[in-house]
């Protein structure tokens, strides 16, 4: 495997949500392709493309971004509670504390 694949409703909104919002760093594409990963990732990337109808990547069928320490996790937890909506983000889940730190949010495309 190489790569997975969103799809996104509008290219140019989707680009700053993952550049500014999540940080992720765009990587490649064109016209209407957006390569975007991490260097953490090493040779995976996503393809995100703009589809006029389509089928939301559920919370059951998620990417997932990990930070590098729990804190991180909850300082980016209350930030996105505070600014979420302003940047983009449809719904967001509460913080969970088990053995590890997480939450669950959905995109500006409505993708989690």
């Amino acid at each position: 495997m190489t790569h997975g694949t969103l799809n996104c409703d509008d290219k140019a909104a989707n680009d700053n949500f993952l550049a500014n919002v999540l940080g992720l760093d765009i990587i490649g594409g064109g016209r209407s392709s957006t390569y975007v990963s991490l260097p953490s990732m090493g040779p995976w990337y996503v393809v995100v493309l703009p589809t006029p109808r389509r089928e939301y990547l559920g919370v059951n069928s998620r990417f997932t971004l990990q930070p590098a320490s729990a804190e991180e996790v909850a300082n980016a937890h209350k930030e996105f509670s505070k600014t979420g909506k302003q940047l983009g983000i449809q719904e967001l889940r509460d913080l969970q504390e088990n053995s590890r730190v997480s939450f669950i949010l959905s995109d500006i495309n409505k993708n989690f």
